[in-house]
């Protein structure tokens, strides 16, 4: 089987883009736009962006331990470590 890619539309590209920048910036205009209905590519696109950027933003807020790979691997063999301690 082939890896197949889909290349988003310029339309959906444009929204996307759109979407993003303004709910960078003016928040409360992006939270009424996204409301608003409409179901074309470009509102589509608009729709990604605006989510895109509240995903960021709860991401900026995680610990850093929380996507440490090193630290994620220390967990897990913490982990380990207390299942064979319960087996004994």
């Amino acid at each position: 089987m082939e890896d197949e890619t889909v290349t988003p539309s310029p339309d959906y590209i444009k929204g996307f883009n759109e979407g993003y920048l303004l709910t960078t910036h003016s928040r409360d205009l992006a939270d009424k736009l996204v409301s608003a209905k409409g179901d074309g590519e470009r509102m589509q696109g608009f729709q990604d962006g605006y989510k895109q950027v509240l995903l960021d933003k709860i991401r900026e807020q995680r610990p850093k331990s929380m996507t440490d790979p090193e630290f994620l691997k220390t967990i897990q063999n913490n982990d380990k470590d207390r299942d064979l301690d319960k087996s004994r």
